[in-house]
C-alpha cells in the first residue's frame, strides 16, 4: 500500500510542477467528443454548420455518411477528415460582407 501512495505522490508532484509552469500563460481549452458516431443534428453542431448545409455537402460527396439501423450517421473520423480537407483561409480571397 505504501508503494502505491508513493507512486501517487510522485505523480501528483509532477502534475503540480506542470500546472505551476502554466500560471500566467494562455491555455487553450478544447472539448473532445466522447463519441465516434454522430446523428445528422450532432454532426452539424460539431462542424458548426446548418443541418441543410450538412445535407448539401453530403449530397455533393464532400462528406460521407453511413447507415446504421435505418438512420444516417456520421463517423468522427469522417467529420475530422472533412475539416482537414478544407482549404486554408486567404484574406485576399475573402468576400466582402459590408455590401461593397
Amino acid at each position: 500500500m505504501a508503494h502505491r501512495n508513493e507512486a501517487w505522490a510522485a505523480n501528483f508532484a509532477n502534475h503540480y510542477r506542470e500546472f505551476r509552469g502554466m500560471i500566467g500563460r494562455p491555455v487553450l481549452l478544447i472539448q473532445v467528443p466522447n463519441q465516434r458516431v454522430f446523428s445528422p443534428k450532432a454532426a452539424s453542431r460539431y462542424l458548426d454548420v446548418h443541418p441543410q448545409t450538412l445535407k448539401k455537402i453530403t449530397d455533393e460527396g464532400q462528406l460521407q455518411a453511413k447507415w446504421m439501423r435505418n438512420r444516417k450517421v456520421y463517423l468522427l473520423e469522417e467529420l475530422d477528415r472533412y475539416i482537414e480537407s478544407l482549404e486554408e483561409y486567404n484574406p485576399s480571397r475573402a468576400r466582402l460582407t459590408n455590401g461593397s
